[in-house]
Protein backbone atom coordinates (compact mmCIF):
# COMPACT_ATOMS: atom_id res chain seq x y z
CA UNK A 1 0.00 0.00 0.00
CA UNK A 2 2.86 2.39 0.84
CA UNK A 3 4.49 1.70 -2.54
CA UNK A 4 1.24 2.49 -4.35
CA UNK A 5 0.82 5.73 -2.41
CA UNK A 6 4.44 6.63 -3.15
CA UNK A 7 3.93 6.09 -6.91
CA UNK A 8 0.67 8.05 -6.94
CA UNK A 9 2.45 10.93 -5.22
CA UNK A 10 5.36 10.79 -7.72
CA UNK A 11 2.96 10.79 -10.69
CA UNK A 12 0.96 13.65 -9.17
CA UNK A 13 4.09 15.77 -8.63
CA UNK A 14 5.27 14.93 -12.17
CA UNK A 15 1.95 16.10 -13.62
CA UNK A 16 2.18 19.36 -11.67
CA UNK A 17 5.70 19.93 -12.98
CA UNK A 18 4.55 19.28 -16.55
CA UNK A 19 1.59 21.62 -16.15
CA UNK A 20 3.91 24.38 -15.01
CA UNK A 21 6.44 23.83 -17.81
CA UNK A 22 4.12 23.38 -20.79
CA UNK A 23 2.64 26.90 -20.85
CA UNK A 24 6.16 28.34 -20.81
CA UNK A 25 7.03 26.30 -23.91
CA UNK A 26 4.00 27.76 -25.71
CA UNK A 27 5.06 31.26 -24.65
CA UNK A 28 8.59 30.62 -25.92
CA UNK A 29 7.19 29.46 -29.27
CA UNK A 30 5.07 32.61 -29.47
CA UNK A 31 8.10 34.78 -28.70
CA UNK A 32 10.09 33.05 -31.46
CA UNK A 33 7.21 33.50 -33.90
CA UNK A 34 7.03 37.21 -33.00
CA UNK A 35 10.80 37.57 -33.52
CA UNK A 36 10.52 35.95 -36.95
CA UNK A 37 7.62 38.22 -37.88
CA UNK A 38 9.55 41.30 -36.68
CA UNK A 39 12.58 40.25 -38.74
CA UNK A 40 10.44 39.78 -41.84
CA UNK A 41 8.81 43.17 -41.28
CA UNK A 42 12.21 44.84 -40.85
CA UNK A 43 13.48 43.24 -44.06
CA UNK A 44 10.45 44.49 -46.01
CA UNK A 45 10.68 48.07 -44.71
CA UNK A 46 12.86 50.60 -46.53
CA UNK A 47 16.26 51.08 -44.96
CA UNK A 48 17.02 54.19 -42.91
CA UNK A 49 20.01 55.93 -44.50
CA UNK A 50 22.57 57.24 -42.02
CA UNK A 51 26.31 57.83 -41.66
CA UNK A 52 28.37 56.25 -38.90
CA UNK A 53 28.88 59.69 -37.34
CA UNK A 54 25.11 60.43 -37.36
CA UNK A 55 24.29 57.07 -35.75
CA UNK A 56 26.96 57.52 -33.07
CA UNK A 57 25.77 61.08 -32.35
CA UNK A 58 22.17 59.93 -31.98
CA UNK A 59 23.16 57.30 -29.40
CA UNK A 60 25.49 59.72 -27.63
CA UNK A 61 22.69 62.30 -27.31
CA UNK A 62 19.93 59.93 -26.12
CA UNK A 63 20.21 56.13 -26.15
CA UNK A 64 16.48 55.60 -25.51
CA UNK A 65 15.42 57.83 -28.42
CA UNK A 66 18.07 56.30 -30.69
CA UNK A 67 16.90 52.77 -29.82
CA UNK A 68 13.33 53.65 -30.76
CA UNK A 69 14.55 55.13 -34.04
CA UNK A 70 17.11 52.49 -35.06
CA UNK A 71 16.99 49.30 -32.97
CA UNK A 72 15.50 46.37 -34.88
CA UNK A 73 15.20 48.42 -38.07
CA UNK A 74 17.02 48.13 -41.39
CA UNK A 75 19.80 50.68 -41.64
CA UNK A 76 21.90 51.61 -44.65
CA UNK A 77 25.06 53.00 -43.09
CA UNK A 78 28.06 54.57 -44.76
CA UNK A 79 31.42 55.13 -43.12
CA UNK A 80 35.14 54.55 -43.16
CA UNK A 81 36.47 51.28 -41.77
CA UNK A 82 38.42 51.90 -38.57
CA UNK A 83 39.23 48.26 -37.85
CA UNK A 84 38.45 44.68 -38.84
CA UNK A 85 38.73 42.15 -36.03
CA UNK A 86 37.12 39.07 -34.50
CA UNK A 87 34.65 39.33 -31.65
CA UNK A 88 34.69 37.06 -28.60
CA UNK A 89 32.96 34.32 -30.62
CA UNK A 90 35.61 34.54 -33.38
CA UNK A 91 33.13 36.18 -35.77
CA UNK A 92 34.05 39.25 -37.87
CA UNK A 93 33.51 42.66 -36.25
CA UNK A 94 33.96 45.70 -38.48
CA UNK A 95 34.29 49.05 -36.71
CA UNK A 96 33.23 52.13 -38.68
CA UNK A 97 34.83 55.41 -37.61
CA UNK A 98 32.46 58.03 -36.22
CA UNK A 99 35.17 60.39 -34.98
CA UNK A 100 38.20 60.18 -32.74
CA UNK A 101 37.73 57.21 -30.35
CA UNK A 102 34.14 56.88 -31.61
CA UNK A 103 33.05 53.80 -33.56
CA UNK A 104 29.99 51.90 -34.76
CA UNK A 105 30.28 48.10 -34.62
CA UNK A 106 28.97 46.02 -37.52
CA UNK A 107 28.54 42.24 -37.23
CA UNK A 108 27.16 39.51 -39.45
CA UNK A 109 29.54 39.72 -42.38
CA UNK A 110 31.09 36.45 -43.49
CA UNK A 111 34.77 35.85 -42.80
CA UNK A 112 35.39 35.82 -46.57
CA UNK A 113 33.84 39.27 -47.07
CA UNK A 114 35.43 40.75 -43.93
CA UNK A 115 38.80 39.32 -45.02
CA UNK A 116 38.58 41.29 -48.26
CA UNK A 117 38.00 44.66 -46.55
CA UNK A 118 40.70 47.21 -45.73
CA UNK A 119 41.18 49.72 -42.94
CA UNK A 120 40.42 53.22 -44.24
CA UNK A 121 38.09 51.89 -46.96
CA UNK A 122 34.78 53.73 -47.43
CA UNK A 123 31.90 51.27 -47.25
CA UNK A 124 28.11 51.12 -47.27
CA UNK A 125 26.43 48.33 -45.30
CA UNK A 126 22.80 47.31 -44.89
CA UNK A 127 22.27 46.04 -41.35
CA UNK A 128 19.74 45.70 -38.56
CA UNK A 129 20.12 48.08 -35.64
CA UNK A 130 21.14 46.20 -32.50
CA UNK A 131 21.21 48.94 -29.87
CA UNK A 132 24.27 50.02 -27.95
CA UNK A 133 26.94 48.02 -26.10
CA UNK A 134 29.40 49.75 -23.79
CA UNK A 135 28.92 53.13 -25.48
CA UNK A 136 29.20 51.75 -29.03
CA UNK A 137 26.18 51.60 -31.35
CA UNK A 138 25.94 48.07 -32.73
CA UNK A 139 24.56 46.66 -35.98
CA UNK A 140 24.01 43.02 -36.89
CA UNK A 141 22.96 40.93 -39.89
CA UNK A 142 25.09 43.19 -42.07
CA UNK A 143 25.75 42.84 -45.78
CA UNK A 144 27.88 44.98 -48.09
CA UNK A 145 25.84 47.24 -50.34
Amino acid sequence: MKKLLKWVLIVFVGLIVLAVLLPQDKDAAAVEANKAADAAEAAAAPAITVTARELFSAYEANEIAADSQYKGKRIEITGEIESIASDMFDEPLVQLSAGEFQNVGAQGLSKEIAGGLSKGQSITLVCTGAGEAVGTPMLDKCSVQ
